[in-house]
């Protein structure tokens, strides 16, 4: 196993002007050190396979979800109100490929935020924002489902209201994921040797703020949606069992004609 560089580190005793860092063990210079950190951080085997799967998906992703954008657009017939939610998705799968899986990917596997504090900032709340985005678009296509299947006579579905929807689900998704923008940064680990490498990326507030933030991000993101989109598929589930779709007409059984 690759030698942390984070772990067991001292200073050395001596007062003058070496900077060389000591383990509890032998002491290294800094060329010797940095050496170190680097073996530590070069990917593995094992995570050259994760990058390679990786590029894989993000080439397919970018392909497959442009060409579901394409498709509506230049469709007219496929301009419906499912597939304005469709492409919605897409936008917001698109844009995290895009933007969040080359800088992601890279610092899971070398520990280190090379990109500073700005695309700190940046990619990781547009990360954020495509997952709310991506959450709350499944979770208005259920609704509208709903309604489509257990009220059809008190609610129309559009192309305009389709629309609205959208705009709405982006403003709630950059509202709620806002926080992010102010307390994300880069943060260095305490080394005996000034460099970049294991710099992370996270929360510079409080431990206790960050869970409540986070249980928070889990019921809107996650526990509302869940619920809300399990009543909606439920009942929806049940009218077409029971084939009871209000608004339809019975079945007529026309007797035989006799001759």
């Amino acid at each position: 196993m690759a030698y942390d560089p984070t772990e067991d580190i001292t200073l050395p005793n001596d007062t003058g002007n070496n900077s060389s860092p000591c383990t509890n063990d032998y002491c290294v210079s800094d060329e010797d050190y940095l050496a170190m950190i680097e073996d530590y951080i070069f990917p593995t085997p094992y995570e050259w396979i994760l990058i390679t799967m990786h590029l894989t998906v993000f080439l397919v992703g970018l392909v497959g979800n442009a060409l579901v954008c394409v498709s509506v657009y230049r469709n007219h017939s496929m301009r419906t109100v499912t597939n304005y939610f469709i492409v919605n998705l897409a936008f917001a799968d698109f844009l995290v490929i895009l933007v969040c899986l080359p800088p992601t990917v890279l610092w899971d596997v070398t520990e280190t935020w090379f990109f500073g504090s700005v695309t700190c900032k940046l990619v990781l709340y547009l990360q954020s924002v495509s997952v709310s985005v991506s959450v709350l678009t499944l979770t208005f296509i259920s609704v509208d489902r709903w309604y489509a299947i257990c009220h059809p006579l008190s609610f129309k579905s559009t192309a305009a209201r389709a629309k609205t929807s959208i705009l709405i689900i982006w403003l709630l998704s950059t509202i709620v994921v806002l926080p992010e923008v102010v307390v994300l940064d880069t943060k260095k680990h305490t080394l005996p040797l000034e460099t970049a490498y294991l710099t992370d990326c996270t929360y510079t507030w409080s431990e206790n703020s960050t869970r409540i933030y986070q249980l928070f991000l889990v019921l809107f993101l996650y526990v509302f949606p869940f619920l809300l989109m399990a009543v909606a598929y439920y009942q929806i589930a049940r009218v077409l069992w029971n084939k009871n779709i209000p608004g339809s007409s019975e079945t007529n059984h026309h007797p035989a004609r006799t001759g």
